[in-house]
Parts: structure tokens; sequence; C-alpha cells
């Protein structure tokens, strides 16, 4: 073969050199990341609860309940739930064990609004809660022995109190196999349900929600700390951060 002949075929069809035909990596765009820097910038500390709308189910409403779903439970001295939000990162008691786990016919979406510990009535926030739909990875937790039931009622305390959830007995897939898992789905008749709200209004009211517990974008911050700890990627809320960040510059 000539000269030109090699430097024909090291060609492309276009008359491109061969090398700037090789298909480049994708790379992927960097992330827009929430500080707690930017949030703060924006909000005061904590303030009083002054709530006084709808109010919270006491513990001697609550625990009927309780009972009827530990009656439900495969074994009541070995109890999963299934965290994936703030209990992931703040648990009411700490669990035995915690290992990741697959949900499927549910996803995390900010669908609640919250008008006290991360909101005020005139500046609602938004407060996460398991949409039918999809999938959700995320966290489960063990509780074992005798006082197992006594250390997760805490968490349907904590949960159930404030009428947003309906708890139910979920599988979830694990690399141990399937277990059943307690967890919290929205209700979508309670009065805080958000129903259709879109990506944009919700992030502009976490951007501008505080309560008596910080800033409404605090609770987005804190969760997406706490699925990177575990590896794991939720592109919906990757997406809402996108919208808080913005919407704490306007």
């Amino acid at each position: 073969m000539s000269a030109a002949e090699e430097h024909h075929a090291a060609l492309g069809p276009d008359g491109a050199s061969g090398e700037s035909q090789v298909a480049r990596p994708r790379v992927k765009p960097l992330r827009t990341k929430l500080t707690r820097e930017a949030i703060f910038r924006r909000h005061a500390p904590p303030f009083v609860d002054v709530y006084t709308g709808p109010g919270r189910l006491s513990d001697d409403e609550l625990r009927p309940a309780w009972q009827t779903m530990l009656a439900r439970a495969p074994d009541p001295e070995d109890l999963w739930v299934f965290a994936y939000g703030s209990l992931i990162w703040k648990p009411e008691v700490e669990p035995d064990e915690s290992i990741r786990a697959v949900l499927r016919g549910y996803h995390r979406r900010f669908c609640l609004w919250q008008w006290r510990s991360r909101g005020s009535p005139g500046r609602p926030g938004v407060m996460m809660a398991l949409e039918h739909g999809g999938s959700c990875v995320s966290v489960a937790q063990r509780y074992v022995g005798t006082d197992a039931a006594e250390r997760v009622w805490p968490t349907w305390r904590r949960e159930m109190r404030g009428a947003g959830y309906i708890a139910r007995w979920v599988n979830v897939r694990t690399a141990r196999g399937p277990i059943s898992a307690l967890t919290f789905t929205v209700n979508r008749n309670s009065v805080r349900y958000a129903r259709r709200l879109s990506i944009e209004r919700a992030g502009r009211a976490m951007a501008k929600a505080s309560g008596s517990r910080g800033p409404s974008a605090e609770y987005l911050l804190n969760t997406l700390a706490a699925l990177e700890h575990w590896k794991i990627e939720d592109r919906g809320l990757l997406a809402l951060e996108e919208h808080v960040v913005k919407a704490l510059d306007e």
C-alpha cells in the first residue's frame, strides 16, 4: 500500500481522521449541590412552634392501631422497618442492623404539606412520603428481641401522629432474600396531601419554608447525604435539588 493509500485508509468516510471518529465517553454533568451554607444564608435558626391547625394524635389514640399492625407482623420479635427519608439519618431508636433494600410499586415523592416542624402556616414546607408507582431503593432497619415492638413504637408514633401516612407491611428485596417490612405510604385523604404538586413548585416551597426543626430544604439535604452514604442515587430527588438551589437564589 502506498503512502497515499495508507493516509486514505486512516480517514473516515467524510475525510476526517480515524481518531476523530472514535466515540468519546459521555461525561456526566456536574451536579449542582444543595449546601447547608446556602440554606442558612436565607433562613434564621429554628423558631418556636406556634402552629394552631389540625392537631396530632395522642399516644392513646395511636396505640390501638399499633397493636393491630403488630398482630399482622410475621414475627413481633423480629421487626423490619423500610426507611426512605429521615428515618435513615435520624431513627428514633438505633436499629440492630441496617441493609440495602428495594421496594417495588412505590417511589419517593415530596407530596405532604408541612405547617409546623419544617414549615409554617404562611410558608408551608413539603415532606416526603411513598407514592404509588415505580420503585424505591433504600434501607431496611431491623429490630430483634422481646422488646422489638416497644423499640419500634416511637417510630410509629412519630410517623403516624400527623395523619399524613398509611402504615403498611410491604415485601422488599434484599441481598439475603425477600423480607416483610413496615413502612409509611402517603395518605391521599389527608388534608396535608399536596396532590399533583409540580417539582418546580415543590422546590420553591422548600426553599422558602422553615419551622421549629429547621428549614424544609435541610430535610432534603440530609436525605441526599444519607442516600449518598449508602451509594443510592434517586434521580427524582436530584432533580428536586436543582430546583431548590435555584429558588434559594431568587
